[in-house]
C-alpha cells in the first residue's frame, strides 16, 4: 500500500487481514518499508546465486540422485506385460481343469497360487506405470532447475522477474526479519531489514 504522511509517499507492506479486518485477526502486524524489504530480498538472492555458481553441478546431481531414488528393480513394463499374458493363458487351462475335477485340492491350489501371481504382476505394472509418469515429471523439473540455475545472477539491482522466478514464499517474522523460500531446492534464508 501508499503511505502519504507529511506530504510524502512511501510504500510499504501489511497484511491483508490488517488491512481488511484492522486489529480483529492480527494484533501485531507489521509495516515494511517496500526498500528495506526489496534490500533483504536481493541481498539473499545475490547470496543464492553466488553459492550457485560455486556448488552447480553437485546441487544437480544431488537433486537428480534424490529424485531417482524408489526406481524400479529393473523389470520391464514388456517383460511384465509378456508374463501377465502367459498367466492369464495358465489361468484358463487351469480353470478348465479344476471344472472337470472339482474335487483335485491340488488343481484348486495350483489355480489360487496363479491367480495370486496374476494379482501381483498387476500390481507391478500399475507401479512400473506411475514410475514411468513420476520419471518424466522428474525429467521436466530437473529440465527446469537447469534452466533456473543458468538464469541465477548477482544483481546490483532489485528485479520482479527474478524474485518471481527464484522465490517460492516470503515469511514476515517480525519488524526487522523476514525467511525467504527458494523454489529450489526449498532452501530457506533468514534476512534482517536494514
Amino acid at each position: 500500500m501508499t503511505w502519504a504522511r507529511n506530504g510524502k509517499k512511501q510504500i510499504v507492506w501489511r497484511c491483508v487481514s490488517r488491512l481488511e479486518f484492522g486489529r480483529k485477526y492480527c494484533h501485531s502486524s507489521p509495516t515494511l518499508a517496500e526498500e528495506k524489504l526489496h534490500r533483504a530480498i536481493l541481498e539473499a538472492l545475490n547470496e543464492f546465486a553466488q553459492a550457485g555458481t560455486e556448488v552447480k553441478a553437485d546441487l544437480l546431481e544431488f537433486t537428480a540422485m534424490a529424485w531417482s531414488s524408489g526406481k524400479s528393480d529393473g523389470t520391464s513394463l514388456i517383460t511384465l506385460r509378456q508374463r501377465l499374458k502367459d498367466i492369464n493363458a495358465q489361468q484358463a487351462l487351469l480353470l478348465d481343469q479344476v471344472l472337470e475335477h472339482m474335487d483335485d485340492s491340488i488343481l484348486t491350489a495350483q489355480l489360487k497360487a496363479i491367480m495370486d501371481e496374476k494379482q501381483a504382476t498387476q500390481e507391478q505394472i500399475s507401479a512400473l506405470k506411475l514410475d514411468s509418469v513420476r520419471s518424466a515429471s522428474q525429467a521436466s523439473r530437473m529440465a527446469e532447475l537447469k534452466e533456473w540455475m543458468a538464469r541465477l545472477e548477482v544483481n546490483t539491482e532489485y528485479q520482479d522477474e527474478q524474485v518471481r522466478m527464484a522465490i517460492e514464499k516470503i515469511t514476515v517474522l517480525d519488524a526487522e526479519t523476514i525467511r525467504i523460500k527458494f523454489k529450489y531446492p526449498g532452501l530457506e534464508i533468514q534476512k534482517k531489514l536494514v
